[in-house]
């Protein structure tokens, strides 16, 4: 069994629900790596850096992604590939001491078979996002099992601050903070192979805005990938490198969703110059894409 903390892709998917407030936990991001019938205990830590103890509630909703391809979260098994219903909660509220921290812990068990669905036509887009309940839906007896669990599954755990004056019928003031830590789960070490770049397009640079590249990933694959890759940029007559780019893996792409990229490289184009250029996508473990490109500057 493996637990890798992906801490450097906060910004995706670790979301306040109000600015400045006092809650904060670590890590924002999990990836489980565990045979079928194998149960991992994980506890977040949860930060309080108010002058007040708090509490907080702990639920579970999904992981997945809209008809628009945008992040949601969504009802506990309402999505493929759901894994809500194996995430359980010793404890569903935490007190978090005035500047201190406590452990939110949650239990995550694989079953041995599993009713989710591989097909990802099994199932509708993600409905709009909601709260789920706090410990997923019951299983569906009549669903077929499937040998051995699917080779991913996703969900999300649920940190959420209720404002103490909410209590106190002023229930116009609601929730004061919500923060969603995804859970992303891989039966085995099965490499990511279907890819597909589309869309890709090419914005010449002039010398008010940089180039662009825009493009789209599609995962074919019935596993996640955190798409990486570099952009190198040539004078065509002489070859000599002009300007480089990166593209950092910070957007997961999940099984059949398509994600858009848009990427900007700024250098001092030449009037009249032709260019070349290469793109390199990298996923799994040595899998790339290569994509030449050429644009005239003007």
């Amino acid at each position: 069994m493996k637990l890798t903390q992906l801490a450097f892709i906060l910004s995706v998917v670790f979301f306040p629900m109000a600015q400045g407030s006092s809650l904060s936990v670590s890590p924002p991001y999990l990836e489980i790596l565990s045979p079928a019938g194998q149960s991992l205990t994980q506890a977040l830590k949860v930060y309080n850096a108010g002058e007040k103890a708090i509490i907080v509630d702990l639920y579970v909703g999904d992981f997945w992604y809209d008809s628009s391809n945008k992040r949601a979260f969504p009802d506990p098994g309402t999505t493929p590939y759901s894994a809500a219903s194996w995430i359980s909660f010793p404890k569903r509220q935490v007190e978090i001491p005035a500047r201190g921290s406590a452990d939110a812990t949650f239990v995550f068990a694989v079953p041995l078979s599993s009713a989710v669905p591989r097909s990802l036509a099994a199932l509708p887009p993600a409905p709009p996002e909601m709260k789920g309940a706090a410990e997923g839906p019951p299983p569906d007896e009549t669903a077929p099992l499937v040998p051995n669990a699917p080779l991913s599954a996703y969900a999300t755990v649920f940190v959420e601050k209720v404002n103490e004056d909410a209590n106190k019928g002023q229930s116009n003031l609601g929730i004061s903070m919500r923060i969603a830590i995804p859970v992303l789960y891989q039966r085995s070490e099965k490499e990511v192979s279907r890819l597909n770049l589309t869309n890709f397009e090419v914005q010449q640079p002039t010398p008010f805005k940089p180039l662009i590249l825009k493009f789209s990933l599609q995962n074919m694959d019935e596993i996640y990938a955190f798409p990486s890759g570099e952009i190198l940029v040539t004078r065509s007559k002489d070859k000599e490198t002009v300007a480089r780019g990166s593209i950092k893996a910070e957007k997961v792409v999940l099984p059949g969703q398509t994600v858009d990229y848009e990427i900007p490289i700024t250098f001092e184009p030449a009037s009249g110059t032709s260019y070349d250029g290469l793109m390199t996508l990298f996923f799994g473990k040595e899998k790339s894409i290569v994509r030449n490109f050429s644009f005239n500057s003007r």
